[in-house]
């Protein structure tokens, strides 16, 4: 369970969970890493948003994209590694269902 405890979140449950990830994202950092955000905005920017922006900020060959309808900025120091979407998670995500694709998809079979 997600409890908000004043500014923050109770994070004890995650712990395991986020030295896992944490010792992954080391091993992995020398390969591309692509972060697809959708819908964080500023509510509570410090637990996601902000979050992925340092972790792209961190590693060289990260990306990120930013699906968000009313919140896409992005930080300008993130430059051409970063993308912002600026529309719901339905239609970002049905782009992928786009002729071009599926028929690129269909020659590698």
């Amino acid at each position: 369970m997600n409890v908000r405890l004043d500014a923050g979140f109770v994070e004890a449950p995650y712990v395991e969970q986020a030295q896992r990830f944490r010792q992954w994202l080391h091993e992995g950092a020398k390969s591309r890493i692509l972060v697809i955000e959708i819908g964080a905005g500023f509510n509570t920017p410090s637990v996601v948003r902000w979050r992925m922006e340092h972790l792209v900020q961190q590693h060289p060959g990260a990306r990120l994209i930013r699906i968000n309808p009313s919140e896409p900025e992005l930080p300008e120091a993130l430059g051409e590694r970063a993308v912002a979407l600026a529309m719901g998670a339905e239609q970002a995500l049905g782009l992928l269902e786009q002729p071009k694709l599926q028929g690129a998809e269909a020659k590698q079979s």
